[in-house]
């Protein structure tokens, strides 16, 4: 980016947090300034030049996505698309586990305090705790194995062989499309109608 001896402060960039061109496509002007020693003049600057330099790319490359010509460029594609559609689901699924049940046993055992409160708590407050106690136990201990569940999932994802990924390409190719084209619009290449669905 200094390349063109604009006096931009790579180094502050790079301090940022900005380690490429994408990290910097990816964010706004607004943001950029926010870095020490580049002002909002040279953030317009460094926006602009990585927005020209993106969209040259991406008249030059297109990707043609087909399970008859499966090349480097699309599976390297297909993988990270596979990865990115997968772990949202996982995601989801520590959030089930995990829920707002807890909350309200977890307050009611801060009730205790010191264990001086416990003392003075009426029968059935103490019993509701106790309760909850044992809810949370046998919560943690489903969760567990719960999360042990969703640990070998992520681990299959990771090692999701190649032609395990073409394979679920075929049967959900609209999936990988519209997430491609809602990151990068435009990608494919103008000729593939339909976006060249197999």
């Amino acid at each position: 980016m200094n390349r063109g001896k604009n006096g931009i402060r790579v180094k502050a960039l790079r301090d940022f947090g900005y380690n490429n061109y994408a990290d910097i496509y990816q964010d706004s002007a607004a943001h950029i300034c926010l870095v020490q020693g580049i002002s909002a003049y040279t953030a317009n600057e460094v926006k602009h030049t990585v927005d020209q330099f993106a969209e040259s790319i991406r008249a030059q490359v297109k990707i043609r996505i087909n399970t008859d010509d499966r090349n480097p460029l699309a599976t390297k594609v297909l993988c990270l698309l596979y990865k990115y559609l997968k772990y949202p689901a996982i995601r989801e699924k520590v959030k089930d586990i995990v829920g707002n049940s807890a909350d309200d046993r977890i307050a009611a055992l801060r009730k205790v305090g010191n264990g001086v409160p416990w003392i003075f708590m009426p029968r059935s407050q103490r019993e509701h705790i106790i309760r909850c106690y044992h809810t949370l136990t046998d919560d943690c201990t489903m969760m567990e194995q719960r999360y042990g569940d969703l640990q070998a999932e992520f681990a299959q994802i990771n090692k999701a062989k190649e032609s395990e990924i073409w394979h679920d390409f075929e049967l959900h190719s609209a999936d990988y499309y519209a997430l491609l084209e809602e990151l990068v619009p435009e990608l494919f290449a103008p000729e593939d109608s339909m976006y060249g669905l197999p």
